[in-house]
């Protein structure tokens, strides 16, 4: 299922905004489809942001789960960047905990 982000939320900088995000993504995944989440037209997401709308997919799931059930498209450079650094050093971070 495609998760149009700019339907949900008008741009990815608070972690309440996030929270919107992350609830979608886990009714599409609980209801055991993939989610692909289309940031077209978002110039950038905070690092709270994704630390509330993608980091407590981890919770539930290994990166590679996530990698494999969670699609991105639409993403300029920077917001993939963005969501790469975080989910990486959050599952790496748990990881060695």
């Amino acid at each position: 299922m495609v998760i149009i982000v700019k339907k949900l939320i008008s741009s990815c900088d608070t972690n309440e905004q996030g929270d919107v995000l992350y609830a979608e993504i886990r009714r599409v995944l609980d209801r055991g489809e993939g989610a692909t989440v289309d940031f077209s037209g978002i110039l950038y997401a905070t690092s709270s942001f994704v630390n509330s709308a993608l980091v407590p997919l981890l919770d539930a799931m290994t990166l590679d789960a996530v990698k494999s059930r969670v699609r991105f498209r639409g993403t300029l450079p920077a917001v993939a960047d963005m969501i790469r650094s975080r989910l990486t050093f959050e599952a790496s971070r748990s990881h060695a905990a």
